[in-house]
């Protein structure tokens, strides 16, 4: 499969099967088995349903894109979204016969390229012309980028090794054109501009990226500090202090790849104070801490209630298959123990999930938000979990 967003075909498949349980009458199925012991619970199936949803998708490795084949196959039919080849200014600037062919921009990167990208970064891997041989990273990037850039819209640089593109529109990542990058800083081997972020190689390359864009950016003729020296890059030393500045910034869309919530460590620190919260809530003294805790006594007593019922039920099932196996063969036998199992199974999962959501009912707003979050995958996080929030609990 070839990702319809960069072109690379290292995707994975990826399937999962959501089931639920609604409609069970804990009423019903209370009186049914006060009337007729453990065979009454099947009351408070009355009116119950469940229903499931597969959700089929696939994962691109390369650039972190999530698409459903559909989407894939529709986009692989139109080959007019492949951008053919770049124009770049630097080509532009060598036709240009009559007088020199320049803008601000373009001589400023050209500039930038000098001071901090060709110490770190392969020579043959910064492009300002097209390359005479068809290169295969460039290549997938051309699939991609045809989406948001036509070839009669200038380009400056290129950097396929990280799939970052610098035109006349903005900054281009991960085919997405960010059209006012500002706030620029690094962390580790990641560059973050604005609540977006690249990975680089190393921390090295990653401090010349950020100084770089820093330097083409600034609206400052000079990229030197008092000294004369070029200016620092904004390092940020621990991760806290990175997303603390991170979640100050004007909100951008969290669905994006390259958003700072599907990182890792935005999981990691919302695990963290999960955590933390969680322990914190249980020591303190409140109303909703003594709800919560005798819930979960009462929640223990009804799981060592459910064994006992696995243990008849299970018996019920065997008895039943004997039974019919003689009478009538051994798939009548099969389909009695089912009939006598599949209730006793979804009543359980109906009833374990009815006591999440109230167990999840008791607990604090906040401390409900981190575990929402939490539960998510990294690319469905919204990343607004704040750590100014939660500065007492950190």
């Amino acid at each position: 499969m070839k990702c319809p967003n960069c072109g690379s075909e290292n995707c994975h498949f990826v399937s999962t099967t959501e089931t639920r349980s609604k409609g069970f009458s804990l009423g019903n199925a209370c009186c049914g088995s006060l009337l007729m012991g453990p065979v009454g619970i099947v009351c408070g199936l009355c009116g119950a349903s469940s229903s499931s949803h597969t959700k089929e998708y696939w994962i691109c490795n390369s650039c972190g894109s999530r698409f459903s084949q559909s989407e894939a196959e529709e986009i692989m039919k139109n080959e007019a979204q492949r951008l053919k080849e770049f124009l770049f200014y630097r080509e532009l600037q060598k036709k240009s016969v009559v007088e020199p062919f320049e803008t601000k921009m373009g001589e400023r990167i050209l500039q930038g390229i000098e001071q901090y990208l060709k110490d770190v970064f392969i020579r043959e891997k910064i492009l300002v012309a097209n390359p005479l041989i068809e290169d295969p990273e460039v290549e997938s990037l051309k699939y991609g980028i045809g989406k948001v850039l036509t070839d009669k819209e200038l380009v400056y640089l290129v950097l396929p090794s990280i799939r970052l593109v610098i035109a006349e529109k903005g900054l281009i990542f991960n085919n997405t054109v960010h059209t006012d990058p500002a706030e620029f800083r690094f962390y580790k081997n990641h560059v973050y501009f604005g609540q977006n972020f690249i990975t680089t190689e190393s921390k090295e390359h990653a401090e010349k990226l950020c100084g770089f864009f820093e330097f083409i950016y600034s609206k400052n003729d000079s990229a030197m500090n008092s000294d004369g020296g070029k200016m620092m890059p904004h390092e940020c030393e621990d991760y806290q202090t990175l997303l603390t500045e991170l979640q100050n910034l004007r909100e951008e869309p969290p669905d994006r790849p390259e958003h700072f919530s599907s990182q890792e460590k935005y999981a990691k620190f919302v695990k963290g104070l999960r955590e933390k919260s969680f322990q914190r809530f249980l020591g303190s003294n409140t109303k909703d801490r003594v709800m919560y805790e005798e819930m979960l006594e009462e929640n223990s007593a009804t799981e060592a209630r459910w064994i006992s019922y696995t243990f008849w039920s299970v018996g019920t099932a065997a008895l039943m298959f004997m039974i019919q196996w003689f009478r009538h063969g051994f798939f009548t036998g099969i389909l009695g123990a089912l009939i006598i199992t599949v209730p006793f199974w979804v009543i359980t999962i109906g009833l374990s999930l009815y006591k999440d959501m109230q167990v999840k009912k008791i607990l604090p707003d906040h401390l409900r938000a981190i575990i929402e979050e939490d539960e998510k995958e990294n690319i469905e996080k919204t990343g607004r979990i704040r750590v100014l929030d939660h500065a007492e609990t950190l």
